[in-house]
């Protein structure tokens, strides 16, 4: 089903420095502090050095399953950002930006990338792989995904108890030493921006 091994070391591809599976279990940013991120924030000049800088950082191969770019499904990688995130407190923190091939990406935006492919606006086959690399990835790590996408693949699979969650107007992103908060005051806000 995949077009290429995760890991190809072919003569002539660079080969990873490291690789982190873990990466894909990366939690969600809370609806609350959607479209508050470190490109918006700081601007495309940031958003680009940052990212190239990410992309050398492993030999320009995937953080997380080590593919390099050339031969990745869409033969380039896509910057990520990685948050710590406080749900009791309401604060998602960046860590750091990574580098990912899109299969890897799209991975761990399953729920996006979930709602493409119900929108018919990803193939079939895109999304199959999508899910076949990342479970697998996350295999060699001796890691499971988190309960999000296991609720859309693992029919037995019961979800956990849902985490204590600050309210909607607590919430914070920081980004530096910044904070930033929310555009929307709640759901309905929320709801109204995405789906007109």
């Amino acid at each position: 089903m995949l077009d290429f091994l995760p890991m190809d070391l072919s003569p002539g591809w660079d080969i990873p420095k490291f690789t982190r599976g873990e990466i894909l279990r990366q939690p969600q940013v809370p609806k609350m502090l959607h479209l508050v991120n470190p490109r918006t924030v700081l601007g495309a000049t940031w958003w680009n050095k940052t990212r190239q800088v990410a992309y050398a950082t492993n030999n320009y191969c995937c953080w997380a399953c080590g593919v390099h770019k050339s031969r990745s499904y869409r033969r380039r990688l896509e910057a990520h950002e990685s948050y710590t995130i406080d749900y009791r407190e309401g604060l998602a923190e960046l860590r750091e930006v990574q580098a990912l091939c899109s299969l890897c990406h799209g991975f761990i935006h399953m729920g996006r990338t979930n709602a493409l492919w119900s929108k018919r606006e990803i193939s079939t086959r895109l999304y199959l792989d999508t899910v076949v690399h990342g479970y697998w990835i996350l295999a060699q790590a001796g890691l499971k995904p988190w309960p999000h996408t296991r609720e859309i693949f693992e029919p037995d699979y019961t979800p956990e108890p849902e985490p204590a969650i600050a309210p909607w107007g607590k919430w914070r992103m920081k980004i530096g030493d910044k904070l930033y908060q929310s555009p929307f005051k709640s759901f309905a806000e929320w709801e109204r921006h995405f789906t007109r």
